[in-house]
């Protein structure tokens, strides 16, 4: 089976991490300001046009830069360990130049932590909503980020071979830092974030699990299945891999974001032979394909395909050729083809609207149920088993199709009719369970109907029989069930004759 393994992914990119490295030094006040004013007059200009959508009935998002944005919810784990431990690292670096210590800044720590989120999605100084890195918090004028090692000393060794990011960690004006460390359980995504207002304390230190969104530009997001496509799924696994829909990381074309499960639109095109809950977990049901689709709930029209190959692993065949037939009273016989691998086959009906366990066979291809309703039909599923050697467990196989009969006494046999001196004899062979026979027939000129009956043998002379035509006739075992009734079995061939 393919699958996209998390820790794998920390192994290939650890190897490319340093390529990945930005830097963002501070802007000059004017500059600072130039670009804060370029970006208001941008959002209001696009403002306008969004104005005349929302007036149209059409709910939009705009960011600062007037692009739409969807919230794209995540799940991960905000590493403050890591934070702290990267900042020991700064300060020691600082140290060997005689440059003062940075502080901790509750404020710039979380919008560090906020970044490190948004790099997540998109690998840049530019957040996925469009904005300048510097707009996360107005007390930043210097960012740096990584992504790939995963370790804080391993991440400092990268920033500190790139100058520009040397520059920022040395940079003797810088006096307080807020570090984020983000992971979704393979590659970590870190950032550094410098400025030089006074420090807010903090001793936030725990590890956070978190589910939250992230503003997206809607044009930027690129979404696809992260799994070989056919993805191969056993008939009977619940597996519960969920990062099959996967957003594309825009800095760092080769990274994914596993978005949050809930947030995304499954569905099986064929739920015979697999299913799909909410959060993306298939069900193998029988053996065969078909497709897998995902769609964004907030973008329906973000979407995307995969084909489904379910499989037996125990390489169970379908039980083939099913039959049933009515066997006597209460009793229908059940037979098949062998299947191949299996070692025993278990069977289930369903009676008066109840499906349940009728019973089990490790010698052969029949069975009899001896329960069986005389007066509805009863349905029947033939399944294969193997035994899980490891757990013990019975593990059933397909059924190609369900078979039906009731429980009752067959239709008589070699029936046949002879010719004797005031009428027409009738004879056929005894059926096991049978209390009588009924006769039923087609006089010379008249209408079907019933002709007679016997309960003292298998033999039963019409003494009204036609001489000028023949006569037609069948003959129906019956037996009676608790309450007394009369339950009529199988229908015969006819036969038929003339009176002598």
């Amino acid at each position: 089976m393919y699958r996209f393994f998390k820790n794998t992914a920390v192994c290939i990119f650890v190897v490319i991490s340093l390529a990945l490295l930005g830097n963002s030094r501070v802007f000059a006040e004017g500059d600072l300001n130039d670009k804060m004013q370029n970006i208001n007059m941008s959002g209001m200009e696009a403002g306008i046009n969004i104005g005349e959508a929302l007036n149209a009935g059409q709910e939009v998002h705009v960011s600062q830069y007037g692009s739409e944005y969807t919230d794209i919810w995540l799940e991960g784990t905000y590493l403050y360990e890591e934070a702290w431990k990267i900042l020991e690292l700064v300060n020691k670096e600082r140290a060997k130049i005689g440059v003062p210590e940075v502080t901790m800044d509750k404020d710039l720590l979380y919008a560090a932590m906020t970044r490190a989120i948004e790099t997540q999605i998109d690998f840049s100084h530019t957040r996925p909503n469009g904005e300048s890195c510097f707009s996360i918090s107005s007390k930043v004028f210097g960012e740096n980020i990584a992504a790939g090692n995963s370790t804080a000393e391993g991440t400092m060794r990268q920033w500190m071979n790139s100058p520009g990011h040397k520059a920022n960690i040395l940079d003797k004006d810088f006096s307080i830092m807020g570090v984020g460390c983000f992971t979704q359980g393979g590659i970590r995504y870190w950032v550094q974030l410098f400025g030089n207002s006074e420090a807010v304390p903090t001793d936030e230190r725990q590890n956070i699990d978190t589910q939250e969104a992230v503003q997206v530009i809607t044009d930027n997001i690129q979404c696809q299945m992260n799994v070989g496509d056919p993805y191969r799924l056993a008939r009977g696994e619940k597996e519960n891999y969920d990062g099959k829909f996967v957003l594309l990381n825009n800095g760092w074309n080769i990274a994914v974001t596993w978005i949050l499960p809930s947030t995304i639109e499954w569905s099986s095109s064929n739920t015979k032979i697999f299913q799909v809950d909410t959060l993306g977990h298939l069900t193998g049901i029988k053996v065969g394909s078909g497709t897998l689709s995902a769609k964004l709930k907030a973008r329906p029209e973000i979407q995307g395909t995969l084909g489904i190959n379910v499989y037996d692993p125990y390489g169970l065949e379908n039980v083939k050729n099913l039959k049933a037939a009515a066997s006597g009273k209460n009793k229908v016989f059940l037979s098949w083809q062998t299947a191949g691998n299996a070692e025993g086959y278990l069977i289930y009906a369903q009676k008066n609207g109840k499906y349940g366990y009728v019973g089990m066979t490790t010698k052969g291809i029949t069975f009899t149920d001896t329960k069986a309703l005389d007066t509805d039909y009863n349905y029947y599923w033939v399944f294969p088993y193997v035994t899980d050697q490891n757990t013990g467990k019975i593990i059933p196989g397909p059924c190609e199709k369900y078979v039906y009969a009731k429980g009752i006494i067959p239709s008589v046999q070699n029936l046949k009719a002879s010719s004797v001196k005031g009428g027409v004899k009738l004879t056929w062979t005894e059926q096991k369970d049978a209390e009588g026979y009924l006769v039923y027939g087609q006089r010379a000129g008249g209408k079907y109907g019933y002709v007679g009956m016997t309960t003292k043998g298998t033999t039963f002379t019409d003494t009204k029989a036609s001489k000028t035509a023949y006569n037609y006739y069948w003959a129906f075992p019956y037996h009676k069930d608790n309450q007394g009734n009369m339950i009529v079995g199988g229908t015969p061939k006819y036969t038929y004759g003339r009176a002598l």
